[in-house]
């Protein structure tokens, strides 16, 4: 099936004329001038991908256009998923428009890019994310949350959690039982967190959660409470595992320094494991600094 659309926009009257339509849509034919910005809402609101509607229209509409014009923006260009006519399933496509200087034309695309879209996307899944848990890796967790302090979040809560005497049952069951006992503690916090909770293993037994909106102790403890429950109730091959964690509070505990507040909790994940294991444990101020 052919996908591929290109067109002309005329910037100055609001029309379009479309060369080729490809089997994207039958109600679209070539050599015929279309209202460009009926078309466009159209198209948008009967095909494309619920998140992307308001990018792609901002990015297209008439105005937008005659503002890209204006200011000599040579092109425009926007991925997103439709549904073509007739298609039960969403695909990625791009839009592209070149704007020439000093015409009030413009020539433009829609081009199936779909397997290279999933490709990169799946690339930068890998990059983002662990093989085995499936959580985000430690680079990825630091970015989510380093970007949540920059885009104005208010308060969080950073919990820094360590699998107890976990070399026991790699060094009694072995590596694949070790591996599995992995995947069904990352599993356990996935289903345990509210929603917008990030969440990462952190690296070997590590684990690392943020959790938006949250600065009071009240707040965490019985999501705390239920996590560890569960990964004691969990069984690993025939043994148990307990977690312990530590726990540390934005903007109380961050300092200039952007990673101070992950310090702060390894404090406090240091105190759980003295005090037990088994445990959290909430940084205060008379624990010292890291």
């Amino acid at each position: 099936m052919v996908y591929t659309v290109i067109f002309e926009v005329d910037i100055k009257n609001n029309q379009i004329l479309f060369f080729h339509t490809g089997s994207l849509s039958v109600k679209l034919k070539a050599g015929i001038l279309y209202d460009y910005e009926k078309f466009l809402e159209h198209f948008i609101l009967d095909n494309v991908y619920e998140e992307e509607k308001i990018d792609l229209y901002q990015n297209f509409n008439i105005e937008a256009l005659r503002s890209a014009s204006v200011n000599k923006r040579e092109n425009i260009t926007c991925d997103f998923r439709l549904r073509p006519e007739g298609n039960q399933e969403y695909r990625w496509f791009t839009m592209s428009l070149m704007l020439p200087h000093g015409a009030g034309g413009a020539v433009g695309a829609i081009l199936d890019i779909h397997d290279k879209k999933m490709h990169e996307l799946e690339m930068q899944h890998q990059a983002s994310h662990d093989a085995m848990t499936n959580l985000l890796n430690r680079q990825a967790f630091e970015r989510a949350v380093f970007s949540y302090f920059m885009q104005g979040g208010k308060c969080g809560a950073y919990c820094l959690m360590d699998v107890d005497d976990f070399k026991r049952i790699n060094d009694t069951r072995g590596h694949a039982y070790g591996d599995i006992a992995l995947m069904k503690i990352a599993k356990i916090l996935t289903e345990s967190v509210p929603e917008g909770t990030i969440t990462a293993r952190y690296g070997g037994d590590e684990f690392c959660m943020f959790l938006p909106g949250m600065d009071r102790e009240e707040q965490l403890e019985p999501i705390l409470k239920e996590i560890l429950a569960h990964v004691k109730k969990e069984e690993y091959g025939g043994m148990q595992l307990s977690l312990s964690v530590g726990v540390a509070f934005y903007p109380k505990h961050r300092t200039v320094d952007k990673n101070s507040i992950g310090k702060y909790a390894d404090v406090a994940l240091y105190k759980a494991k003295e005090s037990g294991k088994d445990s959290y444990c909430f940084y205060c101020d008379e624990m010292g600094e890291f």
